[in-house]
């Protein structure tokens, strides 16, 4: 009902723009071309017999620009800010279901186009219970939805069995976690019809409580599973998620030396050696990290902290002559006290290799150029983005803290210069 108010809204503040444009005393821009000019002029004597129709069109386009600012704006700013919380689950709810439907496609050799999929494809599933106890090894793949760039990859192992029931468990944690967004959750019919019916759907009512069980015990299975991908595909229509999964099983010799591996030792054993190394690598390349005020509290530095090796400390409590300790000094800054920071190293050079993190700004490679022509010891610079965007109808901005994917970038490359992974 409220988009309809607001399509009727939207409608009749265009009508009343050209009624009060076409009977207002302003004169025509001399910038627009005379045809189009023509139909904007009127005469005294229509502007004073269509005084009153002018007065409501201005009315009109008043009290429909007190609605958006005092109603639709604060609304849709409240339902922005829920969406950036309830996109999370969203997505863990995507990905276990795209993980269960992607197993049984792949593994029972289904024709893998959903839209194409009907109840009898998946009437191999009724009462199948020896492959689905069968072990697997497969590599589940997470993809940005915006520009479809990966952004990392696991190598599970287990069997199907396993694999669906505690992705059907994963399932009910995410929908009882999105519930709790109440005001967004309640906002949206289609994701709360959606919700519900994934909630309620026979596939996890067949098989999330029978631990003991086979998952295709029953005969029910086929219509089940297509009716769980019926509600997926419905889920990705409400274009709520940020990301996608894809999972790729391994061949049967694959996995039986995966399962070699794993059971004897050998993958815990790289992953050790791989700590190890990094840890190393930390220590011959001692860093400190200096943010701004601005930063410290946000969620760029707290994943800075969780993922880096390095010691962390404020702009407001620097001592210059401590910096020579270290191999490497980033500086996490704003606009403003970038500048300060430039001139602060070059009154007083340290040995120290320096590392600038700034937002994203149009100038970014003239500055950048600019910087490193001042201070050699700058060694790279890198930026983050974090802006205001426009989102809907009417004009609202809203502002972003720097997102997962700016985020990750930068610390792949922060990996790449402090500890020398991938050289």
């Amino acid at each position: 009902m409220k988009k309809i108010i607001n399509i009727f809204l939207l409608v009749g503040v265009v009508i009343s723009i050209n009624i009060a444009l076409k009977y207002s005393t302003l004169p025509v821009p001399i910038f627009i071309p005379y045809k189009l000019a023509e139909f904007w002029v009127s005469s005294v004597e229509e502007q004073q017999q269509y005084v009153l129709l002018y007065d409501i069109a201005v009315g009109f386009i008043m009290s429909a620009l007190f609605y958006f600012i005092v109603e639709e704006i604060p609304d849709r700013t409240r339902i922005h800010k829920s969406k950036q919380l309830i996109k999370g689950p969203i997505n863990q709810l995507i990905q276990c279901m795209e993980q269960i439907i992607h197993i049984v496609v792949v593994k029972y050799k289904i024709n893998q186009n959903l839209l194409e999929l009907t109840q009898k494809d998946f009437l191999v599933l009724d009462g199948e219970t020896q492959s689905s106890m069968e072990e697997i090894s497969y590599t589940k793949t997470l993809y940005y939805v915006k520009d479809r760039k990966k952004k990392n990859a696991f190598h599970n192992y287990g069997t199907v069995n396993d694999v669906v029931k505690n992705n059907l468990k994963g399932i009910m944690k995410n929908v009882l976690e999105i519930k709790n967004y109440e005001y967004f959750y309640a906002s949206n019919e289609r994701l709360v019809e959606c919700i519900r019916k994934i909630e309620s759907c026979n596939l996890i009512r067949y098989y999330l409580d029978n631990k003991d069980k086979s998952c295709f015990i029953f005969h029910g299975t086929s219509k089940a599973m297509f009716e769980f991908i019926v509600l997926y595909l419905q889920l990705l229509k409400c274009k709520i998620h940020t990301e996608y999964a894809v999972t790729i099983l391994d061949s049967i010799e694959e996995t039986a030396k995966y399962h070699s591996e794993r059971d004897n030792g050998v993958l815990w054993q790289m992953a050790i050696d791989a700590q190890n190394k990094r840890q190393e690598q930390a220590l011959a390349n001692p860093t400190m990290v200096i943010s701004s005020s601005k930063y410290t509290t946000g969620i760029f530095i707290s994943q800075l902290k969780r993922n880096l090796l390095a010691k962390f400390l404020l702009f407001d409590d620097i001592q210059i002559d401590n910096l020579a300790n270290y191999k490497y000094v980033v500086f996490v800054v704003d606009s403003k006290l970038r500048n300060k920071v430039i001139h602060m190293l070059n009154e007083k050079e340290i040995q120290s290799s320096i590392i600038l993190i700034t937002e994203q700004f149009i100038l970014k490679r003239t500055i950048r150029n600019k910087v490193m022509n001042i201070n050699n010891n700058i060694v790279e610079e890198l930026f983050f983005k974090s802006s205001f965007k426009l989102r809907h109808f009417p004009f609202i901005f809203n502002k972003n803290e720097p997102s997962e994917r700016s985020i990750i970038n930068i610390f792949h490359q922060m990996e790449t210069i402090l500890y020398e992974i991938d050289k």
